[in-house]
């Protein structure tokens, strides 16, 4: 990255204090203002080129790319460069596919390098701002959540945020249950006991009872997981069905504890929709409803199930394997 009118398509990290302060002190002065970043295009268009189409197409390409929460690990080098590998790299392999596939006019370093997710921390031979970068890098590893993706311009030798273009989850999760009313919580708790990585990747809504307009209103793109407290399974037993079978017409299966059977509220609010959203039922058998907090003892034996199985849909749902 060396002349004026440059940009680059990036994912900006932050790191840990000491390590930021040493890569800062190991930049070359033509990296002026380059923040910490896993570099997903460069070069990119050039300065001139940066027109509301542009903007616009690039807004379009990341539609549905959701938050990544990635893990720096480290010391890493190659012959020249000391960096901070990324993990994991499915997630960030997928969006820089994404976007390489979108505008294959500028290939990643000009077609010379394959991507390989890094955090680069110096450069050139082994110095005294590496070394000093090499034991700063004993906070590794550190988890990181990224959120934007950015398009910085470099203008008179420095580096500046020009675009930002935010990463917004691609699942939405209705979750139905009452806290009070016995396991007709569950569905609630689990959702409060899930990973961070997996409650990046969904927008959550508790709804308490499932409707056909919270199926309607599911946005274009989006996927779906309805997860509920379930009769006509064991107690603390967990079961995940594709929404697509939950809506067959007379389907048999683990029916919500609320009133409208979830395959007439599914089918229904996909047919006004136009189309059933891709996703998943994700539900526990119950056993008990009556007033006050507190499950059962069999379905809190199966909320650590639960929960995976929960975490596990989110997961699938928001990287599909090609």
């Amino acid at each position: 990255m060396a002349s004026s009118g440059e940009t680059a398509l990036i994912l900006r990290v932050e790191l840990p204090p000491a390590l930021e302060e040493s890569r800062r002190l190991a930049l070359l002065e033509d990296d002026s203002g380059l923040p910490a970043h896993v570099t997903l295009i460069y070069p990119f268009a050039d300065a001139e080129a940066l027109v509301e189409p542009l903007r616009r197409k690039i807004e379009t390409v990341l539609t549905g790319s959701p938050p990544l929460r990635l893990t720096l690990t480290g010391p890493a080098r190659w012959p020249t460069v000391l960096y901070a590998a990324v993990e994991p790299t499915p997630s960030v392999l997928a969006l820089q596919a994404k976007l390489s596939s979108a505008f294959p006019e500028y290939p990643l370093y000009g077609g010379m390098f394959a991507f390989e997710p890094h955090v680069t921390i110096a450069t050139g031979p082994l110095s005294a701002d590496e070394r000093a970068s090499l034991s700063a890098m004993a906070s590794l590893p550190v988890e990181v959540s990224v959120g934007f993706v950015d398009l910085i311009e470099k203008t008179n030798g420095s580096w500046t945020t020009r675009w930002r273009f935010p990463l917004t989850p691609a699942v939405r999760v209705l979750v139905c249950g009452e806290r009070l009313r016995g396991d007709d919580a569950a569905a609630l708790i689990a959702v409060d006991m899930l990973p961070a990585d997996a409650r990046t990747l969904a927008e959550i809504l508790e709804v308490g009872q499932l409707e056909i307009e919270s199926v309607m209103d599911v946005p274009e793109g989006f996927s779906l997981i309805v997860v509920d407290a379930a009769v006509g399974v064991g107690p603390g037993d967990v079961v995940t069905m594709p929404l697509a079978e939950v809506a067959q017409p007379g389907a048999v299966g683990p029916w919500s504890t609320h009133a409208m059977p979830p395959d007439q509220v599914i089918a229904l609010g996909g047919a006004l929709r136009g189309s059933l959203p891709a996703g998943m039922f994700v539900g526990i058998g119950v056993a008990e409803f009556g007033l006050g907090e507190g499950l059962s003892p069999a379905v809190q034996s199966g909320l650590p199930a639960f929960v995976d199985a929960l975490a596990s849909a989110i997961r699938d749902l928001a990287s599909p394997v090609p």
